[in-house]
């Protein structure tokens, strides 16, 4: 398995505007980006195990239910004792894939890369009759995770040499990560620290009571959100704030002086992250 995929988390300052999406950027999101993507396979395929493996059976990342009945559990372990030989024959015989029908079930094996594996398991005796499509998912599954294995990033720089379907799927793949990992990211953690720095000065300036009213007023009318916000927003969100409720409570003196001193020490704390 490759160790990192290259290239920075993807929320860019365009125009004063968050992208949301995030890039694999390092080992644990690689993971989670994986086990995503292997989520969808399920989802998508209606299988009801999904597992990237290598050659010599070992489990790298897997998407499969909580429980799993005796049906699922037995054919799963039938197919661990298997994939090694399945494997070696795929190489052996520059084939792309096997489909195996065992009494439990079905089994795809499908080549990643070389010395990884996706494998698909359905333990009821629906599987083959939707073949076409199950395999036509896990065909851009392979190639997705093929490019992520490869330490390639979701950007559209990166994934621009890909087929549409399979840029289709880093794009959305890049999008579920930013979602359920942004809270973790080094940018997350700056929007939070700015933004209860804001909190205090706006509190210290305007009163506790016209906080939570004035920061959501500011959100709204830049069309973001803590969450969502960069660098050139925070100054817009500073603007705003300084132009249509300092000033109009406090005075024009008051309010250049919280616009300068605010944009300024935003700036620093900014700069602090990079």
């Amino acid at each position: 398995m490759a160790r990192r995929a290259h290239g920075g988390p993807h929320l860019a300052e365009a125009g004063g505007r968050a992208v949301k999406s995030l890039d694999a950027q390092d080992v644990r999101l690689l993971k989670q980006v994986i086990r995503l993507e292997l989520d969808a396979v399920r989802a998508d395929s209606g299988v009801d195990v999904a597992l990237l493996m290598g050659a010599d059976g070992r489990i790298f990342a897997a998407s499969m239910p909580t429980a799993l009945r005796a049906r699922e559990f037995a054919l799963m372990e039938r197919m661990k004792a298997q994939v090694p030989a399945l494997a070696t024959a795929l190489r052996r015989q520059r084939m792309q894939l096997q489909v195996q029908s065992y009494e439990e079930g079905s089994v795809v094996v499908a080549e990643v890369g070389r010395g990884s594996f996706l494998v698909a398991l359905k333990a009821d005796g629906s599987f083959l009759g939707a073949m076409d499509a199950v395999l036509g998912r896990l065909s851009v599954a392979c190639r997705v995770l093929d490019h992520l294995i490869k330490e390639k990033g979701l950007s559209p720089e990166e994934t621009r040499a890909e087929p549409e379907p399979v840029r289709k799927e880093l794009e959305a793949l890049s999008y579920r990560l930013f979602r359920e990992a942004y809270d973790t990211t080094k940018t997350a953690r700056k929007n939070r620290e700015v933004a209860e720095f804001l909190r205090k000065r706006i509190r210290d300036r305007l009163g506790a009571g016209l906080v939570d009213e004035v920061m959501g007023l500011t959100y709204n009318e830049l069309g973001s959100s803590e969450r969502f916000m960069n660098d050139l927003l925070w100054q817009r969100f500073i603007e705003t704030v300084v132009e249509k409720h300092v000033r109009r409570v406090s005075g024009d003196i008051v309010a250049d002086v919280c616009a300068r001193t605010w944009s300024r020490d935003v700036r620093r704390m900014v700069e602090s992250f990079v």
